[in-house]
């Protein structure tokens, strides 16, 4: 039985939170695109699994990041809604920020395929 668009993202998060990167990039389709909300230092449209690993060097480049706790709703038959409460320290000041992000996922034959990700006050995170 394939397994669902829920069933992959929760192995993708467990597998980038847990610090597994190479079991998350096996998870992305070659032709993924992950665009990140301008304003941040690691903002762009990232693409494969290459270009994920680079956002994630850029953005733990800038920052610390624990993810305090997340949500995830199905959004149809291929997309998925992640709701996450994050703490940004930056490795520069020193200063945390805890705030919140809603990423939108598509999920297609296994694969994660698609990101767009936006944070509640990217104005904040980058000031950090």
């Amino acid at each position: 039985m394939p397994q669902t668009p829920m069933k992959i993202m929760g192995e993708f998060l467990t597998a980038l939170t847990t610090g597994a990167l190479a079991e998350a990039l096996a998870l992305v389709h070659p032709e993924a695109t992950f665009r990140i909300a301008p304003g941040l230092p690691h903002a762009a449209d990232h693409r494969g699994p290459e270009g994920l690993a680079a956002m994630y060097r850029a953005l733990f480049e800038h920052y610390d990041v624990q993810v305090r706790d997340t949500d995830m709703w199905p959004l149809g038959t291929e997309r998925v809604l992640l709701n996450a409460r994050v703490v940004y320290t930056s490795r520069a000041s020193g200063k945390a920020l805890l705030t919140t992000t809603a990423e939108i996922y598509t999920v297609r034959d296994g694969l994660v395929r698609d990101l767009d990700a936006y944070h509640k006050d990217p104005a904040a995170v980058a000031a950090l």
